[in-house]
């Protein structure tokens, strides 16, 4: 799962980017709940897995551990830096 804009610019630097995906490269979450997730910027789904991240952007949270960690830090980034992106979740072939 990732998130999807289009015309981003990339922080920085002029580099505007006909399309944008934004994935997590790293989620920590400490006892409290207080998670702190870093998602790389890269132009598309498959660059954002094999090349490094032309941007990266931390979000901090609060996790209710009784739930999915990854969708909260989706949901929480979305709210809060991600606003306007669109959820993308690749579609697996014969499932």
């Amino acid at each position: 799962m990732g998130l999807k804009t289009t015309n981003y610019t990339v922080t920085n630097s002029n580099l505007i980017l006909p399309t944008a995906y934004a994935i997590i490269s790293h989620l920590e979450v400490d006892k409290a709940g207080n998670g702190k997730v870093t998602f790389d910027i890269q132009q598309d789904r498959e660059n954002a897995q094999g090349y490094n991240p032309l941007e990266t952007i931390e979000v901090n949270f609060i996790a209710d551990k009784t739930d999915g960690i990854y969708e909260q830090a989706y949901v929480k980034a979305k709210l809060q830096v991600f606003t306007g992106w669109e959820d993308d979740i690749p579609v697996i072939e014969g499932a």
